[in-house]
């Protein structure tokens, strides 16, 4: 779960430090059945002793999202190694009662993890985007369109935090505004990376006022670039601060 790009310091601790990261990262799991069954509980929710346990369903899907591994060649094996006599959908249907919250819980406590033993660097590149997908909280024939936004560290290649905003369209812009007003996104000495859609006079204001760095893709009819004749149409725009650059690239077609 930990990408393979982590780097561990370089240090005659190297044995300690990858010792004590095996101890926490197992540590993690320790308790998922108990955890896992108070959570629900929480939501009153019972569940009965089956064949099968949490840890069971964990090993099951965390084992399903690595490359080239299908369902059935993972529960088949799995049950063969632990000797486990149960049909294949009881694994489907046992994963499916443990809570988002928890899988949200150690998500958190990897990251944690990654960024106490991972090598430090000067900036963090993180990427913004967001996307849409299709829900239906009031439960009824209209189906409504929500939008989740992502935030992923491109330096380390790990995801930092998928925050689920509803249906609320065209509000990326203010959304990430949200998440770091928020501290949803934790990390210092960064650089965001957004593509076209997140040009704003009114976010890229508020990462110059906050000492973000930033790279944004700008629309062609932007104020700050070059016009026609060669002159800066910034009349009715306040002055570009001195460190910033704009960049022209052309694609070869």
């Amino acid at each position: 779960m930990i990408s393979n790009k982590i780097k561990i310091f370089n240090s005659n601790n190297f044995k300690d430090n990858i010792k004590n990261l095996t101890y926490e990262l197992n540590n993690i799991f320790n308790n998922n059945n108990d955890d896992i069954s108070l959570l629900l509980k929480e939501k009153n929710i019972n569940t009965r002793i089956r064949k099968i346990t949490f840890t069971d369903a964990l090993i099951y899907k965390f084992k399903y999202a690595e490359r080239y591994k299908t369902q059935k060649n993972i529960i088949n094996d799995y049950k063969l190694e632990k000797n486990i006599y149960c049909d294949n959908t009881s694994f489907f249907r046992k994963e499916q009662k443990i809570p988002l919250e928890y899988y949200d819980n150690i998500f958190q406590k990897v990251l944690a993890l990654f960024k106490k033993y991972s090598k430090k660097t000067q900036y963090t590149i993180i990427g913004v985007d967001g996307t849409y997908n299709n829900t239906n909280y009031n439960i009824n024939p209209k189906v409504e369109t929500s939008l989740n936004m992502g935030y992923f560290d491109i330096t380390n290649g790990i995801p930092l935090e998928i925050d689920h905003i509803g249906n609320k369209k065209n509000t990326e812009i203010q959304s990430f505004i949200s998440a770091i007003k928020d501290k949803k996104i934790k990390e210092d000495n960064v650089i965001f990376v957004c593509d076209r859609a997140y040009f704003s006079y009114g976010l890229i204001k508020f990462l110059n006022n906050n000492n973000y760095k930033y790279v944004i893709r700008i629309k062609n009819n932007s104020k700050h670039i070059t016009n026609s004749n060669n002159e800066k149409n910034i009349k009715n725009f306040p002055k570009v601060p001195d460190n910033t650059r704009f960049i022209n690239y052309n694609f070869l077609k």
